[in-house]
């Protein structure tokens, strides 16, 4: 599934990172991009129209599991043991 993310620039603790947010951008300098989420992982949508991903079995908001590894959009959450993390 394709999604529209906001990819912001210069935001505060970030600063020399991309800092990927769903629903609004984090800074004045941002650009819309679309990121592809597997289509096994998307279990529906809340009523905002945030998809909710189900990993490792818990049910989560994009807006939750959405970071950065480098200068590229990762989901990475926490099972209780390790950190996992899905590259898009």
């Amino acid at each position: 599934m394709k999604i529209k993310v906001y990819c912001s620039y210069g935001v505060l603790a970030h600063e020399k990172k991309n800092y990927y947010s769903f629903s609004a951008p984090a800074s004045d300098i941002y650009d819309k991009i679309e990121i592809g989420i597997p289509d096994d992982i998307i279990a529906g949508e809340n009523e905002l129209g945030e998809p909710i991903l189900q990993l490792g079995g818990v049910e989560y908001l994009l807006s939750e599991v959405l970071t950065n590894a480098g200068d590229a959009p990762v989901l990475r959450w926490y099972n209780g043991h390790t950190y996992n993390t899905i590259k898009l």
